[in-house]
């Protein structure tokens, strides 16, 4: 399943994992990275055949954010090994915001990622979902002036002045049409922006508050040497 974030692949995937477990299959389902992290831990520990041959023995897998997060070249081999055994023995789904061409570089190997695709394609129903991710849509219809009691976990999502200005750095392209203004910021916090993917998962039931100025402690720091430097 390919399509950008928030349109439903995940919801997706787990509706059909649930399925398939009301009719009594072995299902594994785990977010790609978490999954190869966990290979990773068990080759350290020595119990990675028995963690592996789990991961092959079961009847539909789950690898959902493939592509979400960087892998290290021994994660590629693996998740290439868990490709290529599974292929014509168990089903597979992946979910994932990146384009086939985009699986060279998440492999760091074209010829892996080529190898990958083919035994995954072979058999496969390819399903490419468009559009506005719900998250933001689900958004934009609750009403701004709904009183903050409403909502059962408030949230405060401050960006910085740069990020304001240029929404898309560090992130992707974000639509600005989300974010509230606000007329007179006071406060400017310099903090590094989380992935696209976050940021639309991060925003999704909050109240964004922008805040621009300079710093207060900087402020008191500027009175404290005024007042020193008149005292000497």
């Amino acid at each position: 399943m390919c399509g950008p974030t928030g349109v439903g692949k995940s919801h997706l995937a787990n509706a059909i994992a649930i399925e398939a477990l009301k009719r009594n299959f072995h299902v594994l389902a785990k977010p790609t990275h978490r999954l190869l992290y966990d290979l990773q831990i068990a080759r350290s520990n020595g119990s990675h055949p028995r963690h592996l041959a789990r991961i092959l023995a079961c009847d539909l897998l789950v690898l959902d954010d493939f592509g979400l997060q960087s892998i290290s070249p021994q994660a590629a081999q693996d998740l290439y090994e868990i490709i290529t055994e599974r292929y014509e023995h168990g089903s597979m789904i992946i979910t994932s915001n990146r384009a086939f061409e985009e699986w060279g570089e998440i492999f760091a190997n074209d010829l892996l990622a080529s190898a990958a695709l083919d035994r995954l394609t072979h058999h496969a129903h390819t399903l490419v979902i468009r559009g506005d991710s719900f998250r933001q849509r689900s958004r934009r219809k609750e009403n701004p002036c709904r009183k903050p009691h409403q909502n059962n976990n408030p949230i405060l999502f401050v960006l910085s002045d740069s990020v304001a200005k240029n929404p898309a750095a560090g992130c992707g392209k974000v639509d600005r049409s989300a974010l509230p203004t606000f007329p007179q910021p006071l406060l400017l916090l310099r903090s590094p922006l989380p992935s696209k993917a976050t940021l639309h998962r991060l925003t999704h039931p909050v109240h964004i508050l922008i805040i621009r100025g300079d710093s207060f402690r900087q402020r008191s720091r500027r009175k404290e040497f005024c007042l020193e430097y008149f005292n000497f």
